[in-house]
């Protein structure tokens, strides 16, 4: 959905930019050998394979939905990097360079980053 988007800008408070990342990311993933994608995704992070007893839920698009505890401070584009090497992730929940526009809102200010020109 956000590589359709005509314009894609995120919202977030400006303390909640990070380089390095710990904590839950999701992943999208095949249902064709998911629960092999799940152990590979180990290498990243935490996988709590008990919350998908039988399946994991579904996207829109069919695939299944499936979510790591990242637990070392790794950078955000090796977290990436690292995942989409692995048979079965199709997505993660990073949407790294994805962004037309950044809106970080802080105490006092808002900012806005942007890689769009306008002539």
């Amino acid at each position: 959905i956000a590589q359709s988007a005509a314009e894609l800008i995120i919202v977030l408070p400006a303390k909640e930019q990070y380089t390095k990342l710990h904590g839950i990311v999701p992943f999208e993933i095949s249902s064709f050998g998911w629960k092999r994608t799940l152990l590979l995704l180990e290498q990243i992070g935490k996988v709590d394979h008990t919350q998908y007893p039988i399946e994991p839920p579904k996207t829109e698009s069919g695939h299944y939905l499936v979510e790591a505890e990242i637990d070392t401070n790794l950078l955000v584009d090796d977290i990436d990097a690292q995942a989409r090497m692995i048979p079965g992730v199709l997505e993660t929940g990073l949407f790294i360079g994805m962004a037309d526009r950044l809106v970080l809102i802080g105490e006092t200010e808002i900012r806005v980053k942007s890689r769009l020109t306008y002539e």
